[in-house]
């Protein structure tokens, strides 16, 4: 508005840009696991397919292991470097390669959760919270 109206523009601006850029990007840099969570909570929570029914029945630890990564990032959005997602190609790059990282973290804390009950040979859930991926859609 001061540099429309003809005055000068504000030095602190120059400075915050950066800054915002590196929020908008980490913001994108999430885009693609929370549309495979979302997508995934409907389609992956069965205990058939890909899935095995990890996502519907993730354990409480791969909660706590994903909100930890997801805290490091949003705090290298405000305190830290662009790094890799200094460009779309290294966001998009990266957003994928978050959502394998979370897609890992589900299925093999998941997998530390199951056993066996006698008699049937179906894997079973000794503790368990149906968190069906609504961690990602903070």
């Amino acid at each position: 508005e001061q540099v429309k109206g003809g005055g000068e523009a504000l030095p602190e601006a120059a400075a915050a840009a950066p800054k915002a850029a590196l929020a908008s990007r980490t913001n994108t840099l999430f885009s693609v696991p929370m549309l495979f969570f979302m997508v995934g909570s409907a389609h992956l929570a069965t205990t058939s397919g890909l899935g095995f029914g990890a996502i519907g029945s993730a354990s409480t630890a791969a909660l706590i292991v994903s909100l930890v990564i997801i805290a490091a990032l949003e705090l290298n959005a405000i305190f830290g470097k662009p790094g890799p997602i200094a460009s779309v190609q290294g966001v998009i790059t990266s957003s994928i390669v978050l959502t394998g990282v979370f897609w890992a973290v589900v299925a093999y804390l998941y997998a530390g959760t199951q056993r066996t009950v006698p008699g049937d040979g179906w894997p079973r859930h000794e503790k368990s919270l149906p968190i069906a991926g609504s961690f990602f859609c903070l």
